[in-house]
C-alpha cells in the first residue's frame, strides 16, 4: 500500500486486572485526524503533516478528556463543543484568541 498507519495503545495494569476497551476515533471534517479512545480520554494524531485549517472531531459518550496533537506550539484556537446522541462534537480552528496548544503542540480538552 502507499499509505499504512498504525496505532497502538499500550495500558499498563495490575495481573488479572480488566484492559479498558480502544475506540478507534477519526475526524469528520476538516483537517484529517485519527486516534483513539479509552478510559474517559481520546486523543488524536494528524493524518498528514499539511497545515492545519481547521477540523471536526467526535468524542464518544464517557471521553471527559481529549488531547489533540500535531497543532503549532503556543497557538491559539477557538473551540466549539456541541452535545449529540454518541458524545460530543468538538471543532477546532486557527484563532488570535481562545485555547493555547502547549510549547509542544498539544491542545487539552476537557468535558
Amino acid at each position: 500500500p502507499a499509505d499504512t498507519r498504525f496505532l497502538n495503545v499500550l495500558q499498563g495494569a495490575d495481573p488479572g486486572a480488566p484492559m479498558a476497551p480502544a475506540t478507534y476515533v477519526q475526524s469528520t471534517s476538516g483537517t484529517a485526524f485519527d486516534g483513539a479512545a479509552f478510559a474517559g480520554s481520546a486523543v488524536y494524531f494528524p493524518v498528514t503533516n499539511v497545515g492545519f485549517a481547521g477540523t471536526t472531531l467526535s468524542a464518544p459518550s464517557g471521553v471527559g478528556l481529549m488531547l489533540v496533537t500535531g497543532l503549532t506550539p503556543n497557538a491559539t484556537y477557538s473551540i466549539s463543543v456541541q452535545s449529540a446522541a454518541s458524545g460530543n462534537v468538538v471543532s477546532i480552528a486557527p484563532a488570535s484568541s481562545g485555547t493555547a496548544a502547549d510549547s509542544a503542540g498539544v491542545l487539552r480538552l476537557t468535558f
